[in-house]
C-alpha cells in the first residue's frame, strides 16, 4: 500500500485540483486600519455549478455610525452569507418602496452561522458586536452587483437607529 504524507497547501501545488481561498488573509494591515466602514473585495472567484454559477467574496466590516443610513435589495436572486465573526444583521421585509422604520428588526448572528436573504429582503452591511470589525463570506449570483442590486439611501424620517 502507497503511503502519502499530507503537506501544506500552496495555490501552485492545488492548481490542477481547483482554487482556494484563505479569507483571514485577503485583508491587509493597511486595510483593516482604513477609514472606510468597510471593504469589500466583490466577485473574488466564481463558481459553476450546472447550469448555474455562484460569486464569491469577502468582506471586512469595522465599527461605524449606528444610524442606517442606506439599504440595499435584490429583486432576482438570493444573498447568502457566512458571518465568520459574530454580527448583528439588520433587515426589512420586501416593499416596492423605502421600508418603514417600523418593520426593520435586528438579529445577533454567532460566528460560523450561515444566512440566506430571500429575494426582496431590505439589508445593507452588517455590523460587528463586541469588537472592532466583523468578517463575512458572501454567496450569490456572480456581478450581482451590476445588474441586480436596488440601493437606497434611507429618507430621514425612517432610519432607524441600534
Amino acid at each position: 500500500m502507497k503511503t502519502i504524507t499530507p503537506r501544506k497547501i500552496t495555490l501552485e501545488d492545488f492548481a490542477r485540483y481547483g482554487e482556494y481561498y484563505v479569507i483571514s488573509e485577503e485583508f491587509s494591515e493597511e486595510e483593516k486600519n482604513s477609514p472606510e466602514t468597510f471593504i469589500l473585495h466583490k466577485d473574488v472567484y466564481t463558481q459553476k455549478m450546472g447550469q448555474a454559477a455562484v460569486g464569491y467574496f469577502n468582506t471586512y466590516f469595522l465599527e461605524r455610525d449606528p444610524v442606517f443610513h442606506e439599504m440595499e435589495k435584490h429583486d432576482i436572486g438570493e444573498e447568502s452569507l457566512l458571518a465568520i465573526d459574530s454580527m448583528v444583521l439588520v433587515v426589512a421585509p420586501p416593499s416596492d418602496g423605502p421600508p418603514l422604520a417600523e418593520t426593520f428588526e435586528a438579529f445577533i448572528v454567532p460566528a460560523n452561522t450561515f444566512i440566506k436573504y430571500k429575494v426582496g429582503v431590505w439589508h445593507y452591511a452588517p455590523c460587528p458586536v463586541d469588537t472592532r470589525y466583523t468578517r463575512t463570506l458572501y454567496y450569490m449570483p456572480p456581478y450581482t452587483f451590476a445588474y441586480d442590486d436596488t440601493m437606497l439611501e434611507v429618507p430621514e424620517k425612517v432610519r432607524v437607529e441600534m
